[in-house]
């Protein structure tokens, strides 16, 4: 039996794409035979990022308060996780107190620690916890964001792309990558070897995919209206002027389209006052993902107009769900929508604005069977 660990400062409750990858490989690993244990929620930690956030534009003045208002106020934990949460706490800091031989006693049993690349992570890590057997890095965050136009987007460049973070990422037993253009960057800019890059894709637990979703009567839904969805955080990363660009360019003319847009973020505001010029958008906010996975079901096409991603969720469990995607070609979905069969690979906002109308037919059970998450363990199991 092994014992597995996963550093993260971030609450393991956090709906990001990493905490609930977290969750679900977790889960995982306790149901088949080994010890797992999430280190983080270091909540001191987490008021910082909240106000760095703000700061560099990443979340508004109300969201900002919102979330300091709320950090020390949601669970450890809840129903979906199965394994135990140890929550750092400011004792982390002191060499000799009781909270920093505690941790460093349990990450020495460990044969295996999984850390996730954000920068502060990485280098509370390597400081202050003591080394396990192993110890992985795995790339959640985008090392590159390749269209730099905000402020934040040239803070994170000039960090994860400099020498100290450089220097973190080789002091590592292995780097974990969920697609090949993270795996090829860590060789071409860091010099990484390949032997030390295990590219490990995302996986979806299919049976709780499928017990998961929630019925629920979508208000203002027309049927015979072609339902085109966005799902994601609404801020630069994701497209969202692009979306915005794209439903004011269709709206010039008549269509037969329904804009269904699910997600928040800094970026909402914009949404909100194009859901008050045009009547066909209908804007949902934030919804619980047992929620999103009953919007996928009246969707008739999913589109992603990030213009970076580290993998996509969106994209799989649109696919999952027989509903094909439309996204550009970035790492992440260009390795998960197949081009021409469960939708379209494009390269401009034209082309996208062109192919709303393609139709497709193609088979789910291709995605259970490449990206299930017993496959995800099994390439763990390898490693570990």
């Amino acid at each position: 039996m092994k014992k597995i660990a996963f550093f993260n400062l971030n609450r393991i409750t956090y709906q990001g794409g990493a905490e609930n990858y977290i969750i679900d490989i977790g889960n995982k690993f306790l149901e088949s035979g080994q010890e797992f244990v999430y280190i983080g929620d270091f909540r001191i930690f987490l008021r910082i990022f909240i106000i760095i956030g703000f700061v560099l534009g990443n979340i508004s003045f109300s969201e900002c308060k919102k979330l300091l208002s709320e950090v020390g106020k949601y669970p450890v934990k809840d129903n979906r996780v199965n394994f135990p949460v140890e929550v750092i706490n400011a004792g982390i800091f002191l060499p000799f107190s009781a909270f920093r031989k505690k941790i460093g006693s349990l990450t020495q049993k460990c044969d295996a620690m999984l850390v996730k690349n954000e920068l502060i992570d990485m280098l509370l890590f390597r400081l202050l916890i003591p080394k396990s057997k192993k110890n992985y890095c795995v790339i959640f965050t985008s090392i590159r964001y390749p269209e730099a136009n905000t402020f934040r987007a040239k803070v994170h460049n000039f960090f994860y792309l400099g020498i100290i973070y450089e220097s973190l990422l080789k002091k590592y037993d292995g780097l974990i990558v969920s697609n090949k253009a993270d795996e090829e960057l860590l060789i071409s800019h860091f010099g990484i070897e390949r032997k030390k890059i295990k590219y490990i894709p995302y996986g979806i637990d299919l049976n709780k995919f499928k017990s998961e979703k929630e019925d629920w009567k979508i208000p203002r839904i027309v049927e015979e209206k072609r339902k085109i969805l966005f799902v994601g955080r609404l801020e630069e990363q994701k497209g969202v002027d692009d979306l915005v660009d794209i439903i004011k360019e269709k709206n010039k003319e008549e269509n037969n389209y329904q804009f269904i847009i699910v997600g928040d973020g800094p970026s909402k505001e914009k949404i909100i006052d194009l859901s008050k010029e045009y009547g066909n958008i209908i804007y949902l906010g934030s919804q619980p993902h047992s929620k999103v996975l009953c919007i996928y079901e009246i969707a008739d096409l999913v589109i992603i107009p990030s213009h970076w991603e580290t993998f996509c969720y969106v994209a799989l469990e649109a696919q999952l769900s027989g509903k094909p995607v439309l996204c550009y070609d970035i790492p992440g979905p260009n390795e998960i929508v197949i081009d021409g069969v469960s939708g379209k690979i494009v390269s401009s906002q034209k082309e996208f604005s062109d192919h709303l109308d393609d139709e497709y037919e193609f088979d789910a059970r291709h995605f259970a069977y490449n990206f299930s998450l017993e496959k995800v363990i099994e390439k763990y199991a390898e490693i570990i």
